[in-house]
């Protein structure tokens, strides 16, 4: 993953996941828990589709939680005011070791979208023009 280095010296994801507009919980939830796996640290769901959790929040709620536990900036992007609230109401709440190892788990430290080291990825990125 490559960061921007924000003006306060803090170090942001440059790539982060979003499921606008996947309206099935069980699809949305899996979504998420793949985009951990496969590397993505900056996460925005769609938390008005109800997929709340045992926290009382939304998934997307927790995720950001969890992102912020591990001391990740997250920059959520919206443009629903309703949504918004959502993103920050995330201190309110803290999840458990537990949880939080439940969910490091998944990441296997591997990327399954760039792998630098596979050569079919690296010719398909090279594709790209770069303006």
């Amino acid at each position: 993953m490559e960061y921007k280095v924000l003006s306060n010296g803090i170090k942001m994801p440059m790539v982060g996941f979003g499921v606008f507009q996947v309206d099935d919980q069980k699809v949305c939830e899996q979504a998420v828990l793949d985009a951990i796996e496969v590397g993505y640290r900056s996460i925005d769901t769609a938390a008005t589709y109800l997929n709340e959790e045992a926290y009382g929040k939304s998934t997307g709620q927790v995720m950001l939680r969890w992102l912020i536990q591990r001391d990740v900036i997250v920059i959520p992007k919206s443009v629903k005011k309703e949504r918004m609230k959502q993103n920050i109401d995330v201190f309110d709440f803290e999840l458990a070791a537990e949880d939080m190892e439940k969910i490091a788990t998944m990441d296997t430290g591997k990327s399954t979208i760039h792998d630098p080291q596979d050569l079919e990825t690296a010719r398909w990125i090279g594709t790209f023009a770069v303006s």
